[in-house]
């Protein structure tokens, strides 16, 4: 059960182009030797899943997740593992913007963090990036946004999002 709203299309046992997600148990071969193929999750479960994420051509929102009940005047930490899946260098490095926003009428930006470019390497390397906030109000909405543009690279995997 994935609870999110995004703009991208989900594929089911088709290529994840630009634009698309999915969510796989390993890396597939969707460009041949351009991703890390047989990758798994930061986990190394052959049984677990990630949220393989091709970015679209323009930067744009790919997760926006709302949390309702939160204890105002609490502090809760939104974090992921990241990792771009490609395999070649000299392509687009995803970059990635998170944010946490009160769900009131103002939107209130309530704590950001950029990745910044997620470099390539030999073999698939998760990092885990996390932001801190306190709530303002009981709602929140945790967002996940492209900051840099889709085409030749631009292709990550997600795992473990956590709201703690």
């Amino acid at each position: 059960y994935f609870d999110f709203t995004t703009t991208y299309s989900q594929v089911f046992g088709a290529a994840t182009n630009d634009g698309n997600f999915s969510f796989v148990n390993s890396i597939p071969n969707d460009f041949g030797t351009s991703w890390h193929v047989g990758a798994t999750d930061h986990t190394g479960d052959k049984g677990g899943y990630m949220f393989l994420v091709n970015a679209d051509f323009t930067p744009d929102q790919f997760y926006n997740s709302t949390v309702n009940n939160l204890c105002i005047g609490t502090r809760y930490e939104f974090s992921v593992y990241l990792t771009n899946v490609c395999a070649e260098s000299g392509l687009i490095e995803p970059n990635v913007r998170f944010e946490v926003r009160s769900l009131t009428a103002e939107n209130q930006l309530l704590a950001q963090l950029s990745s910044g470019n997620v470099s390539q390497y030999a073999t698939l390397t998760w990092a885990r990036y996390g932001l801190s906030f306190i709530a303002s109000s009981s709602a929140v909405a945790l967002l996940m946004i492209s900051d840099a543009p889709g085409g030749a690279g631009n292709d990550l995997a997600l795992d473990d999002i956590a709201l703690r």
